[in-house]
């Protein structure tokens, strides 16, 4: 799929050299040859965005959002006619894990490992510069782009010798790092690009000298402070080839001439020049994205003559987000203009028209172009707190593929006016998506014929509190149907295609109809359901309390294609499950506190997943133990993610150590369940022949061996990463902390294993008692 998309290098970048070339042979005593192979035969579109990853430390956990924000930001990823941006750079991400460039942690999170991250610094050269480090730091003449990375727990003031007039971006990667003059960094920093500064002593250095930053494309800024002194005369007239605002600015002064603005931030337009005078917005031709366009005093200050000088909202060429808002000042002169002749006025441009968003309507009717279908263009439409009555007609919409209503709180009844005011025309030809959220009025939807929503995928309410009827006409294309809190429910349409069901709190739902293709189901607090239809395609159910026990037995054993269980409940004393109803069963999770007995447990043979949270009572066999790939238990989670939570806190270097530290600890301990596994079975067959004297001396011969191989693990560890911790890496910081583990991850190896024997020797033990 990636190799049809786009790459955003040129001839004429002078990066494309670098990108091109094969790496220099210089390194191959330093990077593994396999990473070389990975990096010569990666596609050029992928190369700098691998190099761009150089500007995160080391074992910084890399979030896919943040990781393809940091693309978009710096120009790496380019649209096209079937993906957006947003998509692009989710396809490189995913391209970069099967690579193996990046890995998963414990926690699934994707990290960079530490001989991959010094393959990426090495290519970007002086080109990528982090800054991170406590101490006097040195911005090489040749850094275009900068990262400032805050070194946790440090306490320490960075001092930076000089800048580099070569820099067009500054970004900081997260919260604020104490640099002691910060201003060295835009003193001479004429052809900046972009700046992401949230918070701290870089933003206050940075509105010093903000104006004079004529090249500057790309500004993102945070808290009042900053946007009071941009509201001063001249800090923002100069910045003409600014394309991107993102910032609290309520007042900003002069906007006017940011000709080039592609976004404007969250303002506040008034008549006078006290906030923004909305005139001054008449001649920024190139808006793209109106984030909120936050109106106050609708009645009193707005007039209609600014809007049609302005012509901003025909102008908005992406999305468009109107917030109807009303806010009285006394200083302020009346104008008698009603809110709906003001909004029929604000018709948006249909031609290019692509995302629409009316919040707060605070008028009885719609104005009469909503749902017009000169609207060709318009594919996501978003209609929250309005307070009409009834819903517009939004069917002759043809490319409207995602619609969402939102509290709409006084409309009590849905019928075909929704699709279409003309019979013969089929409605919602395009959609996709369709969600109701806060219908508390709404007791029926009705209307819908035969031929309308053809491509509806997904349907979802949510908070329709007085719902008791959906439409009978079946949803040729549904795959998703979400019921949430739709509590006077009895039951719904059969639908041939629906593959995942959720329904939560829906305690008058009686009853489930046949569903063919169902493959998901979740169910949370139903306690009334008492009758199901077939699902002879289900391979995944959730069910959680309350809900009766007859109904749960019949579900987990009716289904043999059942795949993955998950059984939540805090009454349940005792599940039966039934192998044979069960074939393909792989994952089993429990969270039943009171769980007691699980009959025939160990008799599922495809069962490799085993998940048991809160159920001390609850005992799982041996020989299911010896078959699972995986078990899970509340205890040794909670264990696991205390200690990464601490080691966390303390900063990258603690936790890469506590990473290498870990694995080394839990290899050893795979050793240990060996010769537990091996005494369990020994003394199984001698227990069962009823030899106490055989019985004794295996197992004084088994702790033996368990002391043995203790103290063993614990000389060979306690010299190995001692000597040998330059194997896992060569991070001077991170080896030293690598010594500080050492004591107990070589001291407790006796402890363990005893541990694990002991434990090995009971359940053998046990076994034979338990049969």
């Amino acid at each position: 799929m990636t190799a049809v998309l786009p790459t955003t290098i040129t001839a004429g970048d002078h990066r494309s050299g670098m990108l091109l070339s094969p790496c220099p042979t210089s390194t191959q005593n330093e990077v593994l040859p396999v990473l070389e192979l990975s990096y010569k035969h990666m596609p050029i579109y992928l190369k700098q965005c691998f190099v761009a990853l150089s500007l995160y430390p080391k074992y910084y956990y890399l979030d896919e959002n943040m990781v393809v924000w940091l693309w978009k930001l710096l120009g790496l990823l380019q649209s096209d006619e079937i993906y957006n941006r947003d998509e692009i750079g989710k396809l490189y991400f995913n391209e970069l894990v099967q690579r193996s460039l990046l890995q998963s942690s414990i926690h699934g999170q994707k990290v960079m490992h530490d001989l991959v991250h010094d393959l990426a610094c090495f290519l970007a050269g002086e080109e990528f510069f982090r800054l991170e480090e406590d101490k006097q730091t040195e911005v090489p003449w040749g850094a275009r782009y900068m990262s400032i990375m805050p070194k946790p727990l440090s306490k320490k003031r960075i001092q930076i010798s000089n800048s580099s007039q070569s820099l067009r971006a500054i970004i900081v990667i997260m919260g604020d790092i104490d640099i002691v003059n910060p201003e060295v960094l835009f003193t001479h920093c004429k052809k900046l690009r972009i700046i992401y500064v949230v918070q701290g002593s870089v933003q206050k250095a940075l509105l010093d000298f903000i104006g004079g930053m004529k090249l500057l494309r790309h500004l993102t800024l945070s808290g009042y402070e900053c946007a009071a002194h941009l509201s001063r005369p001249n800090s923002m007239s100069q910045l003409f080839n600014l394309q991107t605002l993102n910032m609290q600015a309520y007042t900003l002064l002069k906007i006017g001439r940011l000709v080039n603005l592609q976004t404007l931030p969250e303002i506040h337009l008034m008549k006078c020049g006290c906030f923004v005078d909305i005139r001054e917005l008449r001649n920024m031709n190139k808006i793209r994205k109106l984030n909120k366009e936050v109106v106050y005093s609708m009645d009193c200050v707005m007039y209609l003559v600014s809007y049609m000088q302005m012509k901003l909202i025909y102008k908005v060429k992406g999305t468009l987000s109107c917030e109807h808002t009303e806010h009285r000042d006394a200083n302020e002169a009346a104008v008698t203009l009603s809110r709906g002749q003001l909004l029929e006025k604000l018709r948006p441009h249909c031609q290019s028209r692509k995302v629409l968003r009316i919040q707060n309507l605070n008028h009885g009717n719609y104005p009469s172009w909503l749902g017009s279908a000169s609207f060709s263009k318009l594919t996501e439409l978003k209609l929250q707190a309005c307070q009409s009555q009834h819903l517009p007609t939004l069917g002759e919409l043809p490319s409207l593929k995602s619609l969402d209503i939102r509290q709409m709180v006084r409309v009590e009844h849905i019928g075909h006016e929704f699709c279409s005011l003309d019979r013969r025309f089929k409605g919602f030809p395009a959609l996709r998506d369709l969600s109701f959220h806060g219908m508390n009025r709404l007791p029926e939807w009705s209307g819908v014929e035969d031929g309308e929503f053809p491509r509806l995928e997904a349907l979802l309410f949510w908070d329709a509190f007085e719902l008791r009827s959906l439409p009978l006409v079946p949803f040729l294309s549904l795959r998703e149907f979400t019921l949430i809190d739709c509590r006077n429910l009895v039951t719904f349409p059969a639908s041939a295609t629906l593959q995942e069901l959720n329904i939560s709190i829906c305690e008058k739902l009686k009853e489930l109809p046949s569903l063919p293709s169902l493959q998901s189901l979740h169910l949370f607090n139903c306690p009334s359901l008492v009758a199901f239809g077939h699902f002879p395609s289900l391979t995944i159910l959730y069910l959680a309390d309350p809900f009766k026990e007859e109904i749960l037995h019949r579900l987990v054993n009716s289904h043999l294609r059942m795949e993955e269980l998950t059984i939540s409940s805090n009454t349940l004393k005792s599940i039966c499950l039934e192998p044979r109803s069960l074939p393909a069963l792989r994952s089993l999770e429990l969270r039943c506190p009171n769980l007691q007995c699980c009959d025939t447990l160990a008799s599922i043979n495809s069962l490799k997943k085993l998940n048991i949270s809160a159920s001390p009572r609850l005992h799982v066999p041996n020989s299911l133990r010896s078959q699972l790939e995986e078990l899970y238990t509340a205890e040794s989670v909670v264990a696991v993610t205390f200690c990464v939570m601490l080691a966390a806190r303390h900063g990258a270097t603690t936790m890469a150590a506590f990473q290498i530290c870990a694995q080394v600890w839990l290899a050893t301990s795979l050793l240990a369940d060996g010769l537990a596994v091996a005494s369990q079975a020994l003394l199984a067959s001698v227990f069962a022949k009823n030899d106490h004297y055989k019985v004794a001396v295996t197992t004084a011969r088994v702790l033996q061996l368990a002391v043995v191989l203790g103290v063993g693990l614990t000389a060979f560890l306690a010299a190995g990463m001692w000597f040998g911790s330059g194997v896992f890496t060569s991070d001077a910081a991170v080896i030293s902390t690598i010594y500080k583990g050492v004591p107990f991850v070589a001291g407790t190896q006796t402890i363990n294993t005893l541990a694990f024997v002991f434990d090995g020797e009971w359940r053998g033990m046990a076994s034979i008692r338990i049969g």
